[in-house]
């Protein structure tokens, strides 16, 4: 007779949102957070912190930068609150795809939100394009497609930094 396991994703949620719930947190604000520090650096030394104000940190390593200069066609975001930090509202991740490099999807930013609001999202955008066009010697990236659920804030925010030819609302 087989054993029923439960599916991965299922376990590791669970796992992820039990330990946010038992740890002992060192951090309690936006505030606490330094804007330096060892933890914000690659193994090559290079800084992956790009961005912090009091409603936002974006994370967003040089390689995830080429990434998503590179790979822009088509860009997939969403947020998660199972994983947030208890001082936030949620974690935003934005992936692109790439079929030159094995048909895969990329997380290419990761961000911390205090607060889900259109204004939040439109700096996130921002900072993420100023940051590609920096590194890319100030040549715009200007992305084709925009995957999301369906969050008026998030699309609008978009809208406001890229023209997208499309933006697709996806749902679960």
């Amino acid at each position: 007779m087989g054993f029923i396991y439960p599916e991965y994703n299922s376990i590791k949620s669970q796992i992820s949102r039990n330990l946010n719930k038992k740890l002992p947190s060192n951090v309690t604000t936006f505030a606490e957070i330094n804007n330096e520090s060892e933890y914000y650096k690659t193994k090559r030394g290079e800084n992956f912190m790009i961005f912090k104000n009091t409603n936002l940190i974006i994370f967003q390593s040089p390689f995830q930068v080429k990434l998503f200069r590179e790979y822009n066609d088509d860009i997939f975001v969403d947020g998660t609150f199972f994983i947030a930090p208890k001082f936030s509202y949620q974690i935003f991740i934005t992936r692109t795809y790439s079929k030159k490099l094995i048909s895969f999807y990329y997380t290419t930013s990761f961000a911390i939100l205090k607060k889900k609001e259109q204004e939040t999202y439109k700096i996130l955008f921002e900072k993420l394009k100023k940051n590609a066009n920096t590194c890319n010697n100030n040549i715009i990236i200007e992305p084709k497609n925009l995957h999301c659920d369906f969050e008026r804030d998030i699309s609008k925010a978009a809208k406001t930094n890229f023209s997208f030819g499309i933006i697709k609302n996806t749902r679960n």
